[in-house]
């Protein structure tokens, strides 16, 4: 089945140096009468990699960003309960990717809410001690997040990292975006060099940054 691609904030994303990294498009699962179908994008922050690489000689993806689009296919019965149910395999493989890519001792943190109305122009607020409830509605209904803190070893590097997907409802489906970024540098091959990445790792700006990208992906 064919899926469209994400619609991800391309002039963006190709500003700050972002690059696919990776794109996948397939049937997630088929019960029968209902087909679920993903098209999904990995982008890779090349401009971190390249200073990293240039200045340390070490090598590697730094923060990543990643957006699904999730399509039925048939008819859908109990349409509420089938996208519980594929929000939920979303966050799954969400999580499956982060151990696939070296992060280990996953940690769930705070749930947010993410809204995406944007309808005076700007993006609208989070609200870190707000939980989020379902999200069965249009793209302007809150995202239901999941956050994690996690360990990742990049090279000879150890990275302390903080994850966040958000699963929301669109016409035909669910759209899962998310991603990855270093929160501090635990151990590297000197201290010298453990300096010279922790001038690189902005985890405020980083935070800002993928919750950008989350907002804007439709």
């Amino acid at each position: 089945m064919g899926i469209a691609p994400p619609t991800v904030p391309a002039d963006r994303l190709e500003s700050e140096g972002w690059r696919v990294a990776d794109r996948a498009e397939g049937t997630a699962f088929d019960v029968g009468v209902v087909a679920v179908g993903t098209h999904a994008v990995v982008y890779e922050d090349a401009r971190l990699r390249e200073a990293i690489r240039a200045e340390t000689g070490i090598d590697g993806t730094w923060r990543f960003f990643l957006a699904s689009r999730v399509s039925f296919a048939g008819p859908v019965p109990n349409s509420r309960l089938l996208g519980r149910f594929v929000a939920d395999r979303a966050h799954e493989g969400f999580r499956d990717a982060l151990l696939e890519r070296g992060f280990s001792n996953l940690r769930t943190t705070e749930q947010r809410r993410i809204s995406f109305d944007e309808a005076d122009g700007t993006p609208a607020g989070i609200g870190v001690d707000e939980t989020v409830g379902a999200d069965d509605g249009d793209g302007s209904e809150p995202a239901e997040p999941v956050g994690y803190d996690a360990d990742c070893v990049l090279d000879a590097v150890r990275l302390r990292t903080r994850a966040l997907a958000a699963v929301r409802g669109t016409d035909d489906g669910r759209l899962l975006v998310g991603g990855a970024y270093p929160t501090d540098v635990r151990e590297a091959p000197d201290p010298e060099v453990r300096e010279r990445l922790r001038e690189h790792v902005d985890p405020e700006r980083f935070e800002a940054d993928l919750l950008a990208l989350i907002r804007a992906t439709g």
